[in-house]
């Protein structure tokens, strides 16, 4: 099996299995892809790409100039 697809069966599958737990949306997505991210990646790249990632996120001027137009 492909390492897309298992990805994205594990996405699928694990939002859906959260859902009907009752997890709220935000959590069973998050759940699901550290997992997917895990099963691609090792323990020490999944964690380094993800705060790349979150850093990379956090530092988009669209993102900060919608707080900065509520104030």
């Amino acid at each position: 099996m492909d390492v897309a697809v298992q990805a994205a069966m594990i996405l699928f599958f694990g939002v859906a299995i959260l859902l009907v737990i009752g997890a709220p949306i935000s959590v069973s997505v998050g759940i699901a892809s550290v997992l997917a991210m895990f099963s691609i990646l090792e323990a020490d790249n999944a964690l380094l790409t993800s705060a790349q990632r979150m850093f990379t996120g956090m530092n988009s001027f669209a993102l900060l100039a919608i707080p900065f137009f509520v104030l």
